[in-house]
């Protein structure tokens, strides 16, 4: 579900809630003490959390554009060192491509291993040309970057919070959000201030798990950079019909492919169609 979405619902329920919850059922006297130190608390943790998955999160991003920058320079590569071999590895690396749709971000590098060793066993077979010795070098540098690149993104593919720091958020996320509800004291400011603060709260949470999920601003964090190499590569631009299906990103191009599952739940075999805005 969109934040944007959640968000809203957020603001209806908590705002429903005024009209449930009965004012001042906390005094205020200890209230105010807890209200203080649980939103100190959260403040605190809550801001580690936002450092610790940010940091991950920018760090695979770079990654995912030193990956897909060096799929094209492969691929430029072998079609100066021969156009027989650079339409060899293009149907591979397409695939490779394609592929890495069907998995979340976190997940790819690692899911996608099967699809990868073609590429590496179509480079190992491809001849040496004394007179174009070093471009060959060239080719071989770019696949040990792609190896070294995907082997940072397998051991960044795990979300950077544990289940036991979700549970402390969430925790000390609910005791600002009572204590707000149990302070009131009937003043529509203070209502408009309770409504408000516990709907940042939950909007604060999903961008935390949208960034520990690498899910935060997918259309350009993933599917802008990959389908940037099928560009290169002279094909059309890539959207799995679920993904479109679902708002998560809405094509800008005018003619572009869609993958649609020919068994959902069963295998990510696809059939693919053109279609033309």
């Amino acid at each position: 579900m969109k934040i944007k979405v959640t968000f809203i619902i957020a603001l209806v329920f908590f705002t429903f809630l005024l009209f449930i919850i009965p004012s001042r059922f906390i005094n205020s006297e200890y209230g105010s003490t807890v209200l203080t130190v649980s939103t100190f608390l959260f403040g605190i943790f809550g801001g580690f959390c936002v450092a610790v998955t940010t940091t991950d999160y920018n760090n695979v991003r770079a990654l995912a554009a030193r990956e897909t920058s060096a799929w094209i320079s492969l691929y430029q590569i072998m079609r100066i060192y021969g156009k027989k071999y650079a339409d060899g590895i293009r149907p591979y690396i397409s695939r490779y491509i394609i592929r890495s749709f069907d998995y979340d971000f976190i997940n790819y590098a690692r899911e996608t291993r099967n699809d990868f060793k073609p590429v590496m066993e179509y480079i190992k077979k491809v001849p040496i040309i004394l007179s174009k010795s070093s471009i060959h070098q060239n080719m071989i540098d770019q696949m040990v970057e792609l190896v070294a690149v995907r082997q940072e993104l397998t051991a960044l593919g795990k979300r950077s919070l544990s289940s036991l720091e979700w549970i402390v958020l969430c925790i000390l996320s609910c005791i600002v959000i009572i204590t707000l509800f149990g302070l009131r004291g009937g003043n529509i400011f203070f209502d408009f201030v309770t409504v408000a603060i516990s709907s940042a709260t939950v909007l604060v949470l999903l961008l935390i798990r949208d960034i520990d999920r690498y899910i935060w601003n997918e259309a350009s964090f993933s599917f802008d950079v990959f389908n940037n190499v099928l560009l290169n590569l002279a094909e059309l631009p890539y959207y799995p019909a679920e993904f479109i299906a679902s708002g998560v990103v809405r094509p800008k191009e005018q003619k572009y492919r869609v993958g649609i599952l020919k068994k959902p739940g069963q295998s990510w075999e696809r059939k693919f169609k053109i279609v033309t805005n």
